[in-house]
C-alpha cells in the first residue's frame, strides 16, 4: 500500500487539504470502516505550527493542540501520539518541550511560550467524534479540546494527525 507525503504544510494548509476530503467521506459513523483505513488516511503529512496545549487521555494517547501562531485563541488542530516504542521519540520530544515550558503536570498543560514545531504523521478521521447528520468534518470540534480561557473549544475539525511519528523543534 503506497502512502503519499505532503510536506511543508502550515496549519491553514492543513485545513485546505482536509476540508477537500469531507465530500468523499461517508456522513454516518457506521459507514466508516473500523478495520481498514480510509484512502485519505494513507496520506503522511508534515505540518508546521505551534504547540499550544497537551492532555494525557485515559488510553494514554497524548492529545496535543496545535495552531498557526503562538496565540491560544485561534483554530487548533489535534495531533495525537499513542504509547508504544515506535512513538517514543515523538513523545519524549513533546515531554522535553513541556519541561522547558515549566510544565508541572504531564496530564494537562497549556504552553506559556508555545514552541514552533514540525509534526509528522498520518491523516486520521476521528470518527468517534462525528456528530449525527453533519458531514463538515473539517469544522466541527467533536466536543473536545482544552479551552483555556476561551468560551468554546478552539479545536476545529475531527481530522487529526494520528499517529504522530515525529516532532521536530523549529529553531527561531
Amino acid at each position: 500500500m503506497t502512502r503519499n507525503i505532503w510536506t511543508r504544510l502550515r496549519v491553514h494548509d492543513w485545513y485546505s487539504l482536509v476540508c477537500s476530503f469531507d465530500p468523499e467521506v461517508p456522513s454516518r459513523r457506521r459507514d466508516i470502516p473500523a478495520r481498514t483505513e480510509l484512502p485519505q488516511e494513507r496520506l503522511k503529512v508534515k505540518v508546521r505550527g505551534f504547540l499550544l496545549a497537551v492532555k494525557d487521555e485515559p488510553d494514554n494517547d497524548l492529545h496535543v493542540q496545535m495552531g498557526e501562531t503562538s496565540a491560544f485563541n485561534q483554530d487548533q488542530l489535534v495531533v495525537e501520539m499513542p504509547p508504544g516504542a515506535e512513538f517514543c521519540n515523538a513523545r519524549t520530544e513533546l515531554v522535553n518541550l513541556m519541561r522547558e515550558d515549566g510544565a508541572r503536570s504531564f496530564r494537562r498543560h497549556i504552553f506559556n511560550d508555545p514552541p514552533q514545531v514540525d509534526v509528522t504523521g498520518y491523516v486520521f478521521l476521528d470518527a468517534s467524534h462525528m456528530t449525527a447528520r453533519r458531514s463538515d468534518f473539517c469544522t466541527q470540534s467533536g466536543g473536545r479540546g482544552i479551552r483555556g480561557d476561551v468560551p468554546t473549544s478552539p479545536v476545529r475539525g475531527i481530522w487529526e494527525i494520528h499517529p504522530v511519528m515525529r516532532i521536530d523543534r523549529v529553531r527561531r
